[in-house]
């Protein structure tokens, strides 16, 4: 849930500074449009025995100013953008990463409190489309359904028969 807070606390706070509908793509990348605009990892440490949450880090990577010509063609060609793309900031990089951090930290601060998710939902590019599914060699094409209250992607198999997955890659044809 950790990632999937960061997600929706990226999006609050670039609709929020900005105007720009951010959008997600499960579980941990936000987009603009059809374009990547910001990857997000985080690593946990849990207790062995108990298994609970010990600490843990979250990355956030968003590109904020890159001239269109500066990205390279491959790079160009997979859909990655930044937030202003020739063209003056609206915002400071130091105001939009204070209020990433607010954002964040306010949902993170009690994640029992799955408020956010509807917001993740709302969000989502991936909700009622047809995705790759990528989990080491094994490949599916699956429908996605929903995102369940863990921040699990709810899918149904061509089988028709319904999964929730909790990892793996996806992959989505716009």
């Amino acid at each position: 849930l950790i990632t999937t807070a960061a997600a929706v606390g990226v999006c609050r706070a670039i609709r929020g500074l900005t105007g720009i509908p951010a959008c997600i793509k499960w579980v941990n990348d936000v987009y603009i449009g059809e374009k990547k605009l910001c990857g997000i990892l985080t690593e946990a440490v849990t207790d062995f025995e108990s298994g609970a949450l010990e600490s843990g880090v979250t990355g956030i990577g968003v590109n904020f100013r890159t001239p269109g010509s500066a990205f390279s063609e491959t790079t160009q060609a997979r859909g990655i953008c930044s937030l202003y793309e020739n063209k003056a900031p609206g915002v400071t990089r130091n105001q939009l990463l204070a209020r990433i951090a607010d954002e964040v930290l306010a949902i993170c601060s009690d994640l029992s409190d799955r408020s956010f998710l509807e917001d993740y939902r709302r969000w989502s590019v991936v909700i009622g489309k047809e995705i790759l599914y990528i989990r080491g060699n094994e490949e599916k094409r699956v429908r996605v359904l929903d995102i369940d209250q863990r921040g699990g992607l709810v899918v149904m198999t061509a089988e028709g028969v319904q999964e929730t997955l909790s990892s793996g890659e996806i992959s989505i044809r716009w």
